[in-house]
């Protein structure tokens, strides 16, 4: 049979659960990927940012300057990174 691998990310996720009728958030995966059978075809569903199977061309990895940043309570992400010089990138954050 006809076996498609889809790839996802957490903000996808969602659309992906509505389409296949499943849980709004993944489960029953190892390694963040999982499969279902649905109209007669094997569907291998594997998040973009953590499963290790998938090859670089398709994984989303985050930007090469992303770095943790220790910030007072109550502030919030863009100003922690504009304190330390940097800029925060949305992909990074999810």
């Amino acid at each position: 049979g006809k076996v498609i691998l889809l790839t996802y990310t957490a903000e996808t996720y969602n659309h992906l659960a509505e389409v296949f009728g499943v849980w709004p958030y993944p489960r029953g995966h190892h390694q963040y990927a999982a499969y279902l059978r649905y109209k007669g075809v094997v569907f291998i569903l594997a998040d973009a940012r953590f499963c290790p199977y998938l090859p670089d061309a398709l994984r989303v990895k985050p930007s090469p300057m992303l770095k943790a940043v220790v910030a007072p309570r109550n502030t919030n992400c863009v100003q922690a990174c504009v304190t330390e010089g940097m800029r925060c990138e949305e992909k990074d954050f999810w």
